[in-house]
C-alpha cells in the first residue's frame, strides 16, 4: 500500500468562498515546489528557476526554500513573509 500524500487545495476564480476560507493556519509548515507553485499560480519550472535563484542569491532574491537532502521544501511562514513584503495580503 502506497502512503497517501496531504492534497493542498487551490481555489479558482470559481470557488470564491475558498479563497476566503483559506488561511495560513490552513497550509502545512512546508510545501514542495510544486504546492508554492500551485499557490502562487506560476509554473513548476518557474517556481524551480526562482528556488535555484533563492540558493545561489543566499536568501536575498527568489522563492525561498530549505533543502533536504536532495529534496527542496518551501516553509510556508517564509513564503507568507514573501507575499506580504511584496505588498500582497496574506492568503
Amino acid at each position: 500500500m502506497t502512503p497517501t500524500r496531504p492534497t493542498l487545495h487551490v481555489a479558482d476564480e470559481t470557488d470564491a468562498a475558498s479563497v476566503h476560507s483559506t488561511g495560513p493556519a490552513d497550509l502545512p509548515n512546508v510545501l514542495t515546489i510544486d504546492e508554492a507553485a500551485a499557490l502562487l499560480r506560476i509554473s513548476r519550472n518557474s517556481a524551480y528557476a526562482l528556488a535555484r535563484r533563492w540558493l545561489a542569491t543566499d536568501g536575498a532574491d527568489g522563492l525561498p526554500v530549505v533543502k533536504l537532502g536532495r529534496s527542496l521544501r518551501v516553509p510556508s511562514p517564509a513564503l507568507l513573509r514573501m507575499l506580504e513584503h511584496a505588498g500582497i495580503p496574506r492568503l
